[in-house]
């Protein structure tokens, strides 16, 4: 399969994905190869060289490609496995990509914020209702709702002192950490 075919078919793949975005996908040519990018993770090097073309997998993804049989390490690069650029071997990297797409965006940095605008909702659902699960991580009121500390809405059940009814009703007032 041409190289460039195998690339689009990996970002057809990825597409699939509700995670999927053109910022967390791309290819970056480099002097001999090119680099898959997949969240900021480097995944997947393409090598072409005069006996052929080689793909060079991360260590760490092996086992999501379930490539562990077909790869071989050298001892300048512990961190990358060599594997070669055969159909079987194509065929498990495109099977593979969407799953190890999801697992690059899920370990991925997060940002932390205090809450968002679903404040309301979240606090009269008792959960977190943010629709994009990383950047739910990032919330420090989900944190809050876990432990069963709710601050706004109609369940509201921490007080910031005793003259506040314990269900302060649609907004309710925020109350003192500590």
């Amino acid at each position: 399969m041409e190289i460039s075919i195998f690339e689009e078919k990996i970002k057809e793949r990825l597409k699939k994905s509700k995670y999927y975005s053109e910022d967390n996908f791309r290819v970056k040519s480099n002097i001999g190869y090119k680099t898959v990018w997949m969240c900021k993770a480097a995944v997947i090097k393409i090598r072409e060289q005069k006996t052929g073309t080689r793909l060079e997998i991360a260590k760490r993804f092996l086992k999501t490609f379930h490539l562990q049989k077909e790869a071989k390490f050298i001892k300048a690069s512990h961190r990358w496995a060599k594997t070669p650029y055969t159909d079987a071997v194509i065929r498990k990297v495109l099977v593979g990509a969407r799953a190890v797409f999801e697992e690059c965006y899920k370990e991925g940095s997060v940002e932390i914020f205090g809450c968002c605008s679903k404040y309301i909702e979240c606090s009269d659902r008792r959960k977190c209702v943010h629709s994009d699960i990383k950047i739910a991580e990032g919330c420090m009121y989900k944190l809050n709702l876990e432990e069963g500390r709710i601050f706004y809405g109609v369940n509201c059940n921490v007080r910031e002192n005793s003259d506040v009814p314990k269900n302060a009703g649609r907004q309710g007032k925020q109350a003192r950490l500590w």
